[in-house]
Formats: structure tokens, sequence, C-alpha cells
């Protein structure tokens, strides 16, 4: 089968993460074109990854987006500037995998499926989480009530490194300018996993409760939202408290632990009956990535999963994905947008006019 050829947009931590974990690949890929803000950046990636010579490097989004060779491009950039750039690449007929969120606020978000809609293109939004074995085993656990009928779940994020460092910049640049708030770049994980768990179905209910700082950021939010037959996801984040990153999902006959980074998980813990975990009563089961090359994120090299997922939906000649679809993308962005209208978090591109889909 043909290698699926990759153009990677933007130069920064996630993107070398994700161009380092094609290495561990099931499925033939090539990374054809980098492309940064500056071309010494694009160069210094490609240096620092050792990528062969046949890659080659752009100063602009617009030069790599004109590559003919260019399959599909990945779309690493800060949060701001997803929406505009996904745009682009789709009226280059080019398929599109972007980083999460794909767009600030509800508008951005039916702009661009519609785009890739009207222009018969693939879009995912990049949550990894989805395309990790350990979930998939859960998924399979739930089907098949091996512990019962799902009555709710529970999911942490949080470390104060957040608000130290990740969100507050040397220049002095806010946060909500880009987008780049708790809930938009981590605390959505837990939002993600919630529609996960409950497939996909859409709240009937949704309660946040958080705190902003002062430049109207959010600084964390204890979130409840409320699906059919009465079962609730419990979830919380913050950029100010250090926690478990953890996950629980309770059912009538025990449960599941998702121990550390749930979003990203290598570990499950099941549990049969209603005890607390024990010895006798949990049953470990481990998802080694078995990777020992350097990353900058927490078992980041779980994003090769990712890539042979667009693969596959590639070669097949679909024009979205069944584990991450469109719809599912809109929904998460109708609850952030809820949330963060309980929370009173107003971006700048909320209140931007500009046409979405041109």
């Amino acid at each position: 089968m043909s290698h699926l050829r990759w153009g990677i947009i933007g130069c920064g931590q996630i993107s070398f993460d994700f161009v380092q974990a094609m290495r561990k690949c099931v499925h033939p890929h090539m990374i054809v074109a980098i492309a940064a803000s500056n071309w010494e950046k694009a160069k210094n990636l490609k240096q620092v990854l050792c990528l062969g010579e046949g890659v080659t490097v752009y100063g602009s989004y617009e030069e790599l987006l004109a590559n003919a060779n260019v399959e599909v491009v990945y779309i690493g950039l800060v949060n701001h500037v997803h929406h505009d750039i996904v745009i682009k690449a789709l009226n280059r007929d080019k398929h599109v995998l972007c980083e999460k969120p794909l767009g600030l606020n509800v508008r951005q978000v039916h702009g661009m499926v519609q785009k890739s809609r009207q222009k018969k293109l693939f879009l995912m939004e990049g949550f990894h989480s989805r395309f990790f074995p350990c979930w998939n085993q859960i998924r399979t656990d739930l089907e098949n009530k091996t512990l019962g009928e799902l009555t709710s779940i529970h999911a942490n994020i949080g470390s104060d490194y957040f608000s130290e460092n990740r969100f507050h910049t040397p220049d002095g640049a806010k946060p909500i300018d880009s987008g780049s708030t708790p809930l938009m770049d981590f605390g959505l994980y837990t939002i993600n996993f919630a529609l996960w768990i409950f497939k996909d179905e859409m709240p009937q209910k949704i309660i946040a409760y958080g705190r902003k700082d002062e430049t109207g950021a959010d600084k964390f939010a204890n979130i409840t939202l409320e699906f059919s037959k009465g079962k609730k996801a419990f979830l919380l984040y913050s950029a100010e408290d250090i926690m478990p990153n953890s996950a629980f999902i309770s059912c009538t006959d025990g449960h599941l632990l998702i121990p550390e980074f749930f979003h990203c998980p290598t570990r499950l813990i099941r549990v049969r009956g209603k005890q607390k975990v024990g010895e006798n009563s949990a049953e470990g089961i481990e998802f080694p990535l078995e990777d020992d090359a350097f990353y900058i994120y927490n078992n980041s090299s779980g994003l090769r999963y990712e890539a042979d997922h667009v693969f596959e939906c590639l070669r097949k000649g679909r024009k979205e994905s069944d584990l991450m679809s469109l719809e599912t993308t809109e929904k998460l962005a109708e609850i952030i947008q809820e949330i963060r209208r309980q929370l009173d978090i107003v971006l700048p591109q909320d209140k931007q006019t500009n046409h979405d889909s041109t």
C-alpha cells in the first residue's frame, strides 16, 4: 500500500511529538514537507528529528499548502489560528488533521465542517485519546456489560505547572487572546472522555461552576453533565492544583479505574463487585507503548494510533472518522461553549463576524 504523504504545519512541541511518534506507526507514512512561521524554525525541526533530504522546508504555511505532493496536513498550531489554516488547507484540496480544539466556538467549527463537506475532503479534530488501546478496551467492557450497567464517570486533570508557566508568557500575551485558556487547552479532555464513555450522546443538562483570573480566563471549573437514564459525568479541571489526572467509571457490578493520564493511558484497572480496590478484587491490564524515544508530552508515542487511523480512513475513501466524527466535534463545541457561557469566559473570536467558510 502506498505511503500517506504528510505536510506538517507548525513546528512546536506537539508537532515534534507527532512526527516522532510516526516512527512507530503500523502503516506506511511519509513526511514530505514541514512549515513554520519562519524558515529557520522548520529547518530546526527537520534537523532535530533527523528527517531525510526529501523533506521540503517552508517558511510559510501557504507555501506548504501549494505543494501538490502533500495529501494530508497535520496542524499543530496555537488554538486561535486553527480555523484560518484549516479553511486555507481545505481550499487547497488538502485533507486535514487538526489538533484540538478544532475551533474556538460553535460558529468556527460549523464553518470548517461545512467547508470539508462541500469540498468532499477528510477533516478530523485531533483527540488522540480516542485511539489508545485502553480506551478501546473500556468501550468493549461497557458494550459487553462486563461490570454491569454504566452509571457515572469521574475525571480530573490539573497541575499548578500550567498556572505558573504555560499560561503566563514572557511577552505578556494573554491566554484568552489566543484561545489557550485551561478549558480550551486541557480541560476539554475531560469532556471528550465523557462523550466517549456515553457513546457521543449529547448531555441533557450541563452545569458548570468555576473561577476566572483578572484577564478573564478560566482558572478551574467543576462540571456536571447529565445524560439519559440518570447517567452522570463529574468533571474537574484546574490550572492551580496538582491532580492525579485520573478517571473512574462506575457500573452496577464494579468499576474501571484509569490511574494517571486518563487521556493517554497505558494502564486500566478493572474491579468486580462493589468493594474498593484491593489485591483480591483488582485486575490490572497493561497497554505498553514500547517506545524509548524522547517525547515532550506524556505518552505522546500514542499519537501513532491517531496517525494510523487517519491512514485507514483515507485509504478507505472516508471523509470523516467513525471514532472522532464531525458530528461529535460539533457536539463538543456546543458543550464547551455552554460551559464558557456559564463561566462567563468570552474569547475575542466570539465577537468576530467574519465569514467562516470562505
